[in-house]
């Protein structure tokens, strides 16, 4: 009797082939995303330190992360604080849920509902980082920039607003212009909402007025801008073409984060006095943590 070789396109040897090539990718794909985690999130957060310095105009946009990581490290001074009295507080630790500003605010354990009438629906965290600017010299802060967050029309954006802190100004709309601005996550059409971007639209932001005499928010992206010089175009910055629900999304936005609900309870309180008093050293930081710990414990 003739030998009759296999059928090597069989079903059982085809199914076989399948399995066994999906299991060596899985497992390749999974070895890489298990050693590449590391440094995705360091990329991640060297991206968000950019951002920061970029609003606070510190570097340009092409700097290079050598230069990001020493002008961070020698300039910014990070606080945490309290969102419903602008007291300072000791810093979630890091890897937790608690730390990251963005995945707090999802979580109803550490955040709280933001109120309607604000118009960004959503929640905020209960905690959250403000980011200091330090003079040179590191004696003095010369700006505060602040993570916000608001709706779009397809998406959640994401940025960091910064605000000049002018001490010799007792008025609170001299005392906190806006100093510039930076979107870092935006999934909003191309060519309209997503110039959010634009570093040309970010420029317009640089030196208008966020807050009245009476520390009301009056950020305004305006469709029919107000005739310039005029006191109504000092709060505002024009809209984007074809991207009106964008543009409200950014308003409501800034006009929130300002807000008493949000960080204006700790803008209220910035003085140098302030700012100096509730400066925490790491060492400082991390005995108030272990006190905290045992005090939960007992």
């Amino acid at each position: 009797m003739a030998f009759k070789p296999k059928n090597k396109d069989s079903l059982a040897n085809v199914l076989t082939v399948s399995v066994l090539l999906c299991l060596v990718c899985s497992a390749v794909v999974s070895v890489a995303a298990v050693s590449l985690r590391d440094l995705q999130n360091e990329n991640e957060k060297l991206a968000k330190q950019r951002n920061r310095l970029i609003a606070a105009g510190l570097i340009e946009v092409d700097a290079s992360n050598e230069e990001v990581e020493r002008v961070y490290s020698e300039r910014i001074r990070e606080q945490w604080i309290n969102l419903a009295d602008g007291e300072p507080t000791v810093a979630p630790e890091p890897g937790t849920k608690a730390f990251d500003f963005e995945a707090a605010a999802d979580d109803e354990d550490y955040s709280e509902p933001i109120a309607p009438k604000y118009g960004v629906p959503g929640r905020r965290p209960n905690v959250a980082p403000v980011y200091q600017v330090l003079s040179e010299d590191g004696q003095t802060v010369e700006r505060v920039v602040l993570p916000v967050s608001g709706k779009g029309l397809w998406s959640t954006l994401r940025a960091y607003l910064a605000l000049e802190v002018n001490f010799d100004e007792d008025v609170p709309r001299d005392r906190f212009p806006i100093a510039g601005v930076t979107f870092y996550e935006q999934a909003e059409t191309a060519g309209l909402g997503a110039e959010v971007e634009n570093p040309i639209w970010q420029e317009d932001w640089q030196g208008q007025f966020a807050f009245d005499e009476e520390w009301s928010p009056q950020f305004e992206v305006a469709k029919v801008p107000a005739p310039e010089g005029s006191e109504a175009a000092a709060y505002q910055v024009d809209a984007l073409a074809g991207a009106t629900i964008t543009g409200n999304g950014v308003e409501a936005m800034v006009n929130y984060w300002l807000s008493e609900d949000a960080f204006g309870a700790y803008l209220r309180k910035v003085t140098p006095e302030f700012l100096e008093i509730n400066r925490v050293s790491p060492a400082a930081a991390e005995e108030m943590l272990e006190e905290e710990a045992e005090r939960t414990a007992s």
